[in-house]
């Protein structure tokens, strides 16, 4: 356990490199040692920040603020800004800008617009406008389909659901919804063939090739936060509101 002195916010932690980053003041992201909670070091920014967000291999750190339109990308190691990424096509501040899982691609987030930037190239994909705020996105492998959790239209009901796209072209490749429950969580396996999800109180994977259900998951007893697959595929990861984590073997 971390003995916090002062409140802070936790915005996002590595198990890669055991460093997360919080703040208390919107202003000063201090990164800690996950299990001693000692400062290893602080960055500053310019502006008070929203989110900040690891890359996947815990090297660099996508913080986006409240007064631009734009992410800065620090380097951990060092402290120092690599580059500051622009592009996204909303009036509204970034409310969050996280990193693909193979850390290739920056998904930009705002109120219910949600854009995809290749990293190395700068090139922007389609803007994706939904009806209701996003609050969950995940990329599949190589950037091509993105799952977002968000609420929509479904005939003359409007609910919860999650909606596939193809990133770059924007078009709208499918709609999964569930007994109108709440989502808050997605993520896609590694080949992209599965899309797990949280649903209210359940985890539910599906087919997405097909946009068939596989599997409801129940044990939950609060709401489903936040879901995660392991490298190979096989172990699905969730934590829920009742203070849990559960692991399920999803493939053979």
């Amino acid at each position: 356990n971390v003995l916090v002195h002062s409140p802070f916010v936790l915005l996002d932690y590595s198990p890669d490199t055991m460093v997360m980053a919080t703040t208390a003041d919107q202003t000063q992201i201090d990164l800690k040692h996950l299990l001693t909670g000692e400062t290893l070091r602080s960055l500053t920014s310019a502006s008070p920040l929203i989110t900040a967000s690891f890359s996947p291999q815990g090297d660099r750190l996508a913080v986006s603020s409240t007064e631009k339109i734009a992410v800065d990308i620090w380097d951990v190691a060092s402290g120092e800004v690599l580059q500051t990424l622009s592009g996204f096509e909303t009036a509204a501040p970034v409310y969050g800008a996280v990193f693909s899982d193979d850390g290739q691609y920056l998904i930009w987030i705002s109120r219910g617009i949600v854009q995809v930037m290749q990293i190395a190239s700068g090139d922007m994909g389609a803007v994706l406008g939904h009806e209701d705020f996003v609050t969950g996105v995940a990329l599949a492998s190589g950037g091509k389909v993105l799952a977002a959790a968000t609420a929509g239209s479904v005939g003359e009901d409007f609910i919860p659901l999650v909606i596939l796209w193809n990133a770059s072209g924007g078009e709208e490749l499918g709609r999964l919804s569930l007994d109108g429950a709440l989502i808050l969580s997605v993520a896609f396996s590694a080949d992209g063939s599965l899309l797990a999800t949280g649903f209210g109180e359940e985890v539910v994977v599906w087919d997405v090739a097909s946009r068939q259900m596989l599997v409801r998951l129940s044990g939950h007893t609060g709401q489903v936060n936040s879901v995660a697959f392991s490298p190979d595929g096989v172990t699905l990861a969730s934590a829920g509101g009742d203070g849990s984590v559960r692991l399920w073997q999803v493939q053979p």
